[in-house]
């Protein structure tokens, strides 16, 4: 009812949004990456883990560049920046995770002036790598030849009996399926805060406790025993379900989550949280 009680019909862009529903010429014409072939200038692509707004922008831009233009310098800088953070915030927290430097302003110092003064001047020598990714858990900056890392190894993690999550598939599992009721007059809000008036989202919604979601009845919730040793992500997470729906249509929506131990002596108070940014804490579960 956007058009009927707002925007009258008067919102050109809106109304041919309202026309193409599927993925049509319309959306694959604005698709910025079918643009990226023949890329003749040195790109840095910069992006947050935390970037609420793109996090797929800026992986995928790196990622077809890459691929459109072997010849091209082109070198990708994550760290634990929102949308934008790397230029409008020091970097050294996010919500309730704090990542022990200033690292935008490390970004700005040794990166991308670094970047400007070589490609845009012609001073200086020019020694970044490939990728400069931030390792948040350890809170140290990692330089690669490549990304994702070449020393990465997919890692299957299964579902199993009892709400459990395992590292080895179990053939004899005597759970064929498990189910819930999703209600769409209910959904599933993304965060547990109350939004303010004139606050488009709760930015930190990627770092909140989400054990307010696992108490729901249309949440599935899995998990791992405490883990013995450091356990570390990086690259790509693909999910593969096998599914039933009794709908027309369905979204399913999966995180991995960092379940914090429930005593914690250091820092915040951050006991048995469930967060699915990435904490500090050793003995951990997912």
């Amino acid at each position: 009812n956007v058009n009927e009680n707002y925007f009258h019909g008067e919102i050109d862009f809106w109304n041919k949004c309202m026309i193409h529903g599927t993925y049509d010429e319309f959306w694959q014409s604005r698709n910025t990456l079918n643009y990226f072939s023949d890329v003749k200038p040195a790109v840095m692509v910069v992006g947050g883990w935390y970037d609420n707004e793109d996090l797929y922008g800026t992986l995928n831009t790196y990622q077809t560049i890459e691929r459109k233009n072997e010849d091209n310098k082109n070198i990708l800088v994550m760290g634990p920046w929102y949308h934008g953070g790397w230029s409008r915030s020091k970097g050294d927290t996010f919500g309730d995770m704090e990542f022990g430097s200033s690292t935008s302003e490390f970004y700005r110092e040794e990166m991308e002036s670094q970047f400007f003064k070589y490609y845009l001047k012609g001073e200086g020598d020019y020694n970044l790598p490939e990728a400069y990714v931030f390792e948040t858990g350890k809170n140290v900056w990692h330089k690669y030849n490549e990304w994702p890392p070449s020393n990465t190894a997919w890692t299957p993690i299964y579902f199993s009996d009892n709400s459990e999550l395992t590292f080895t598939e179990e053939k004899n599992s005597k759970t064929q399926f498990d189910e819930y009721v999703s209600d769409p007059a209910n959904p599933i809000p993304y965060t547990s805060v109350s939004q303010n008036a004139g606050r488009m989202y709760y930015r930190f919604y990627m770092t909140e406790d989400q054990r307010y979601a696992s108490k729901r009845s249309d949440v599935l919730t899995y998990q791992t025993i405490p883990l013995d040793e450091d356990f570390t992500i990086a690259g790509p997470i693909r999910v593969e379900l096998f599914v039933s729906t009794s709908g027309t249509d369905s979204d399913w929506i999966v995180k991995l989550i960092d379940v914090f131990p429930d005593s914690i002596s250091e820092g915040k108070d951050m006991s048995g949280l469930s967060d699915d940014g990435q904490g500090r804490y050793n003995e951990r579960k997912i």
